[in-house]
């Protein structure tokens, strides 16, 4: 996967194009909050992360990760 390569920003465009498709994947939005934290370290894109965390943890309620 693009994230675990280091190229978080193709990762999120991968990731988008697969939400749109479906939103209903709750890790697609854990995945994706990720490479936005990695992305944004100095916590500017925060609340993007809570974001996707939030709608996985809807999604996924019984996903540790989310």
């Amino acid at each position: 996967m693009a994230s675990e390569r280091g190229r978080r920003g193709e990762a999120c465009d991968a990731l988008a194009t697969a939400l749109k498709a479906g939103e209903a994947c709750g890790e697609a939005w854990t995945v994706r909050a990720a490479a936005f934290a990695e992305m944004g370290g100095d916590g500017s894109i925060l609340e993007i992360v809570e974001r996707h965390l939030r709608k996985a943890a809807q999604l996924s309620p019984d996903d540790d990760e989310a």
